[in-house]
């Protein structure tokens, strides 16, 4: 159905309150599918008394369809009319049929007055019918003077296209791209499509995919090698059931999480990719493999044409970059390309022999490569709006490219340039966004495959072809597919790749497997067994469960607080239908420790924190249910005590306690387990003391001082023992740390040491961290050869003591070092530096250095040596000073570090004593005079002048602050005279460009005298200066200014400024890369 106001058509059945699905958008301005036209004549039209009636059912494409008409309306007073798919039971549930239809109600009076309405509809076997509920009023219809009902007969036509299903319109849900085209897809990590579509036609190109094979790999690591990760990913690409990762290729790239967003230019990475790999392909024995495939060369002419002179030059290339623009096709582009330039009158060609001469620059091919990559160029840079654009204009390529003709005299012509079209890459969006997949036709059968991430289809020749030509606008006025056809305007081919015929039995041989390294083979299906074994178990895992059991061996290798760090035990897995006894029988295959010598404990968390054995498991658990000793299954643990050489255990009674005991030597600044006892709770402590120090393997006399480590986590609780308590009195039980020392005083523990007692010792391990410093400057470059320096410190460190630990280590003054913090999101370091005091007065500690919203906290610091004390840095005002020329070029930019009370005469003075005082030859002309400093926005516009006495601290932090001389005829301007900016545009005010400049204007100065003096000072041609326009902006509003017009009379706003409109010639002729809107724009780089 459809609203005669927004014609959009709807199926009958949402009249019954079912919803239809939506429409889906093609185009079919290159259609050769077949158009299907049914002429349907309703007799006796006002006798109709049936609610709907249908015409004669018509095929299409193996289908019947028919109109369905209702003549009364499906909409209250309106004329309604359906395209039907006629249904039976032989129509599969997953059957569709994209189409693009139009019905029309037939003027019979005069054609060209015919009404109708056009859609597109993905018909399913749930939506049988589309169409308009209001297709016109009935009182139109009904009207005799209106020519559509002549002799009470109706005549309706239907005119059908069904068409290829769109991309869009597949149903992924059950889609299997390898049982249906034998390739996979790779999976977009967020806007990395542009590498996907590179990838798969690098893959197909099987000589590469060889060559990758060949490149030595054995020794190198995962993630660190990019030989290696391209490697695995075409191993994954050839043998994977699925779509496959580029994480592996993205992470040996030096690429963090963060650069998978940033959608760039397919054909840069293509670039800079095959650079890097021709890098490491050197030496081996495939060196030279990618200048085999993709290298040609240029032979570039210049040649006089009034004297016997020429000059000639070869490079290699390996694409070609095609203008779009103002050619209908490839042949065009290629005619475009090698077309000469003829150089005279001021362009005149300079000779060594005969002076300026009148020449022709040309161009032609003197090798074109096996496989030829052609660059669209669909961005380029609009000069009058100041702005990328893309051409989405038609054109044409074909697959079969014949290019004898543009080879150079001297090429080698034994071999015809004859190439067949193997991939097209194509780019749907705009400059600031899109999106990327390619066509490629991997063998020599005619099947095109569309590989657009991680799904892959067969398509028709013109879904590769004809719809990737562009757009171009329809010539038939509205036929009610107009706005249909609007919907690809935007997507077009943007690389083409070709394949020599001649060189296409190597180029393109079907590999065998033997071309595979066995060590990648091997490694990758060790990896995939790992993997199943591991879904294995994930499937299974709710039949087992997991117990931790702790022996007096990982006790004794343990030197940090409580007895153990559990997490390094390795679990036994173990069916949760078995008993205790079962696991003793596992414990004993696994470790060789009888079951008969086996007795368990639980190992059970504390209130406070800590975790220790507190209780024998009775005998009686033994043969019950391992599940039911634990109250979680998500931590079960055990401690196994092992049968000691007496031959029995010992019994364990409510007056007996399991002690753990440890000893700290503060001299070697280590705390050991040394073993446990079980002991009689009416035992004193001072009892005990000879057993410590057998433990220990201390002398029989050594006096020791006692704690008991409690807890440590916040608040840390290690208490001194009284020796003369016993165990009940200390309140000592089962599973209780005692660690004792030396008592502080003697020799051997006296002197300078860091943690004389244990308590110390505990606050030092308990807030220990090993962190690791990494130059700054190297990690910005993601330099791997950065030195990293690693240091021991605590969390409780202020900022003042890292740099001193850090400068001792690196032989840097503490006093210039800088730190930056670890951003947990990037694993880079953060943007802004780390301020040593903040506001609130108070030194950073360590643990705030190194605090994030992520657990842990980071390990990783980086650091920078600054040329200044970082004190001065942070208590001055930091300005960078764009220092400019007399004509408004920047010459270079200088930080100062001044008072925040300082004002601009301040700046300035010390800008002056800071030039004076360089040896070099980079002082910028005219800064021994005197200087104006004024703001200038990112906009390329000022914002203003500042006065000399304006206080720096009123300066924002974000402004572009600019210092230049002022000019001789500016020093002393007469009075009356007023401050004017001028601002550079294109087209329109709001696109401003270059470097904006101020001037004074004088009292009673013209216009025309005005434009003189700006002429002057920045010396434009008399041609170039012809073409600027000045103008009066305010408010945003420009005024033509006359030449006579005596400006300084005039009335100014604090805004006003003068706008020159004026080509931007100073930009350069660079080539847009269509960006995502999330992309900062910058360049593909592969770090490693």
């Amino acid at each position: 159905m459809s609203d005669p106001e927004t014609d959009i058509p709807i199926s009958n059945d949402a009249a019954d309150g079912a919803l239809a699905e939506a429409e889906t958008e093609s185009d079919s301005a290159d259609s050769d599918d077949k158009t299907f036209i049914t002429h349907w004549e309703i007799e006796n039209f006002s006798q109709v008394t049936d609610k709907k009636i249908w015409s004669e059912a018509f095929e299409a494409e193996g289908r019947q369809w028919r109109v369905l008409c209702f003549p009364k309306g499906n909409e209250a007073g309106h004329f309604s009319l359906f395209l039907e798919c006629v249904q039976d039971d032989s129509v599969d549930a997953t059957w569709r049929a994209q189409t693009e239809f139009r019905l029309q109600l037939v003027n019979q009076k005069n054609a060209e007055d015919s009404h109708f309405r056009a859609a597109t509809h993905l018909f399913v076997k749930t939506s049988t019918d589309w169409g308009f509920s209001k297709f016109m009023t009935l009182d139109k219809v009904l009207d005799p003077d209106a020519g559509f009902l002549v002799d009470d007969k109706l005549v309706v036509e239907c005119t059908l296209e069904v068409l290829e299903q769109p991309f869009t319109a597949y149903n992924w849900w059950n889609y299997d791209s390898r049982k249906e085209t034998g390739f996979v897809g790779i999976l977009n990590q967020g806007a990395t499509c542009y590498m996907n579509s590179l990838l798969q036609t690098l893959y197909h190109t099987k000589y590469f995919r060889k060559c990758v094979y060949q490149l030595p790999t054995e020794e190198d690591k995962v993630g660190a090698s990019i030989p290696l990760a391209l490697q695995r990913l075409f191993y994954n690409m050839q043998f994977a059931e699925s779509a496959v990762s580029t994480k592996e290729l993205t992470k040996s790239f030096g690429w963090d999480a963060m650069e998978s967003f940033y959608q760039h230019d397919v054909q840069e990475l293509n670039r800079v990719l095959c650079d890097n790999l021709e890098t490491k392909m050197k030496g081996t024995e495939v060196e030279g493999a990618i200048g085999k495939l993709f290298e040609g060369k240029l032979f570039n002419y210049i040649k006089c044409l009034n004297v016997d002179y020429s000059s000639t030059r070869t490079e290699s290339f390996f694409d070609v970059s095609l203008d779009v623009k103002g050619n209908k096709n490839v042949y065009d582009a290629f005619e475009d390309y090698v077309a000469e330039d003829t150089l005279d009158g001021e362009n005149q060609y300079s000779t060594e022999d005969y002076g300026k001469q009148d020449a022709v620059k040309g161009i032609r091919f003197e090798v074109l490569p096996p496989v030829l990559q052609l660059h669209l160029k669909r961005f380029q840079y609009d000069y009058q709006t100041g702005a990328f654009n893309k051409i989405n204009d038609r054109f044409e390529f074909p697959t079969v490219l014949e290019l004898d003709k543009y080879l150079s005299e001297s090429a080698d012509k034994s071999v015809p340039q004859v190439y067949d079209l193997f991939g097209v890459l194509i780019h749907s969006g705009g400059v600031q966004g899109g999106h990327y997949y390619a066509f490629v036709r991997p063998s020599d059968e005619p099947q095109w495959l569309r590989f657009d991430d991680d799904k892959v289809i067969k398509v028709k020749d013109k879904q590769a072809l004809n719809e990737n030509f562009g757009w171009t606008p329809s010539a038939g006025g509205n036929d009610g597919f107009r706005s249909i056809r609007m919907a690809r305007r935007y997507t077009n081919a943007y690389m083409l790749i070709y394949v020599r015929r001649a060189d296409s039995h190597w180029v393109n041989e079907e590999l065998t497997d033997d071309v595979i390294p066995e060590h990648l083979r091997e490694r990758i299906e060790r990896e995939n067994a790992e993997r199943a074994e591991q879904e294995k178990a994930r499937r299974e895992a709710h039949l087992y469960v997991n117990i931790r059991i702790i022996r007096d061996k990982d006790l004794e290798g343990h030197r940090d607080v409580d007895l153990v760090n559990v997490t390094n035990v390795e679990p036994i897995k173990v069916k949760k239908d078995s008993t205790l006894e079962g696991l003793k029988k596992e414990v004993e295959k696994k470790w060789g420790i009888p079951a008969a010598s086996q007795r368990y404990w639980y190992w059970l968390n504390r209130k406070n924190k800590t975790s220790r054995p507190s209780r024998i498991v009775p005998d009686d658990k033994y043969s019950a249910r391992i599940t039911s000793l634990f109250k979680s299954l998500t931590a079960c643990k055990l401690f196994l005590e092992v049968l000691p050489e007496s031959g029995s255990f010992e019994e364990i009674t409510p007056t007996k306690a399991n002690l753990f005991f440890k000893y700290y030597d503060p001299v070697a600044h280590e705390l050991m387990y040394v073993g446990r006892k079980v002991v009689e709770k009416t035992t004193s402590i001072a009892e005990l003391l000879p057993v410590m120090r057998e433990m220990a393997g201390l002398e029989a006399d050594v006096p020791l001082v006692v704690y008991e480590e409690i807890k440590t986590a916040d608040p840390i609780m290690i208490d001194e023992v009284n020796l003369s308590h016993d165990l009940n009195a200390a309140e000592l039980g089962n599973g209780d740390i005692l660690c004792f020392q030396k008592a502080p005083g003697g020799e051997e523990t006296g002197g300078d040491v860091a943690h004389p007692t244990v308590p110390d010792y505990f606050t030092y391990i308990v807030n220990r961290l090993l962190i690791k410093f990494v130059p700054l400057e190297k990690a910005a470059a993601k330099d791997k050869s950065a030195v990293t320096t690693t240091l021991d410190l605590t969390q409780e460190d202020s900022y003042s003591m890292v740099v001193e630990a850090l400068g001792a280590a690196t032989g840097y003054s503490a006093d210039h070092i800088r730190l930056t913090g670890f951003n947990a999101y990037t694993k880079g370091p953060k943007r802004q530096p780390l301020r040593r005091t903040p506001v609130s007065g108070t030194e950073l500690t360590l643990f705030r250095m190194l605090y994030t919203h992520y657990k842990p906290l980071a390990d990783t610091l980086y650091y920078e040596v600054l040329d200044r004390p970082l004190v001065e840095i942070e208590t001055k005002r930091k300005l960078s000073l764009h220092l400019h020329s007399l004509t408004g070029e920047r010459e270079s930019t200088l930080d100062l570090y001044v008072e925040h009370a300082a004002t601009v005469a301040d700046v300035l003075n010390e800008l002056r004593d800071t030039l004076a005082a360089r040896a070099d030859a980079d002082v910028p002309a005219g800064f021994d005079g005197p200087l104006r400093m004024l703001e200038v926005s990112r906009l390329a516009k000022i914002v203003r002048l500042f006065d000399e006495g304006d206080p720096v601290h009123l300066i924002p932090h974000y402004a572009i602050v600019r210092v230049e001389p002022v000019p001789a005829d500016e020093i002393d301007v007469p009075a009356g005279s007023k401050a004017m900016f001028f601002n550079h545009f294109v087209k329109s005010i709001h696109h401003t460009f270059g470097t904006p400049f101020m001037m004074y204007l004088r009292p009673g100065e013209p216009v025309a005298d005005l434009k003189a003096r700006v002429k002057a000072r920045f010396a434009i041609p008399d041609e170039d200066f012809a073409a600027w326009k000045f103008y009066l902006v305010s408010f945003s509003s420009p005024k033509t200014l006359d030449d006579a017009y005596i400006l300084n009379r005039h009335k100014f706003f604090n805004s006003d400024y003068i706008g020159i409109r004026h080509a931007n010639k100073k930009v350069e002729d660079i080539r847009a890369t269509p960006t995502s809107t999330r992309s900062s724009g910058h360049s593909i780089k592969i770090y490693n």
